[in-house]
């Protein structure tokens, strides 16, 4: 079980990471979307997973670097700095997820610890 008052997560961590899997990921997909926030302890750390199966991370840059709109968000790069600052052993890693016809969407694991005192 997860106890709440063992862990301490900043507030809209996951946020800017559903948001990217939307307007990245998704929007640009047909067919079956999906995202889906998995949360659970694991390791001495809260362990919470983002996943799309949306068109990929490599797709998606091609696509903004044709868009006239050139946005720069700083919203995961700074949630990443949060994180890491939660304390060892805290951090985000993305990996891109593949399946044979090729790109098939991304994951995001964010691990923040659990405190022992």
């Amino acid at each position: 079980a997860i106890d709440p008052d063992r862990v301490l997560v900043p507030p809209l961590i996951v946020q800017p990471y559903a948001e990217n899997a939307i307007w990245h990921g998704l929007m640009h997909k047909t067919g079956d979307r999906k995202l889906t926030i998995n949360v659970a302890r694991e390791n001495g750390s809260l362990h919470i997973v983002v996943r799309d199966n949306g068109i990929g991370r490599e797709a998606s840059r091609a696509l903004n670097a044709m868009s006239a709109r050139k946005h720069r968000s700083l919203g995961m790069s700074i949630t990443k700095e949060v994180i890491a600052r939660s304390g060892p052993g805290a951090g985000v890693e993305v990996k891109d997820l593949m399946d044979p016809e090729g790109p098939a969407g991304t994951e995001v694991h964010i691990r923040i610890p659990y405190r022992t005192s």
